[in-house]
């Protein structure tokens, strides 16, 4: 025997099918963000950095931690970033007056040649990190550039700056506020 089912009873159904597909897509979601926020680093201001190891453009390793003891501004950049190539210059003039900080400049998603031409153009004398495939950009959640990073002498966040830093005055103040020592200022 068939029953039929009245249009009221249709919408019924109609809004449980509704509901359940939503708390589904709740779930899933809060899963997957769960597990996204689990998987990375905590990358905040006042908190210790996330370590990694990159090669340098002649590919020698260099971690993170072995500027231990130094403050650092660390800068996420590429060639094609014009707000990049306004303030690395700046950043490379003012590491040559600040001792007790290291400029570490991570390049992001380009080929060792590239990188290399554009240090030599500039001049640039600081340390240049290559992370071609974007992993150290995604552990600092880095989702535009240029992107400072600056890091007290413990290894801890002091500051996260986005976009261009193109005055030379507020890049040394930047520097000043993770020197290791404030006698080292030239």
């Amino acid at each position: 025997m068939i029953r039929k089912i009245s249009t009221g009873n249709i919408r019924v159904i109609r809004h449980l099918l509704l509901g359940s597909a939503l708390i589904l897509i709740v779930i899933l979601t809060m899963k997957s963000v769960l597990t996204y926020t689990a998987n990375e680093a905590d990358v905040r201001i006042g908190h210790e950095v996330p370590d990694f190891t990159l090669t340098t453009m002649d590919g020698k390793e260099i971690q993170l931690s072995d500027f231990r003891g130094s403050g650092v501004l660390l800068n996420f950049w590429a060639s094609w970033c014009n707000p990049c190539v306004n303030e690395l210059p700046l950043m490379n003039e003012a590491s040559k007056k600040m001792h007790g900080v290291e400029v570490v400049a991570v390049n992001v998603g380009e080929d060792a040649a590239i990188v290399e031409r554009f240090a030599e153009r500039y001049d640039l004398e600081f340390k240049i990190l290559l992370d071609q495939d974007n992993q150290v950009k995604r552990l600092y959640r880095i989702t535009g550039l240029p992107a400072t990073i600056l890091i007290d002498k413990n290894g801890i966040m002091v500051d996260r700056v986005v976009g261009e830093l193109d005055d030379y005055s507020r890049i040394l103040g930047l520097m000043q506020r993770v020197q290791s020592s404030q006698s080292d200022l030239q």
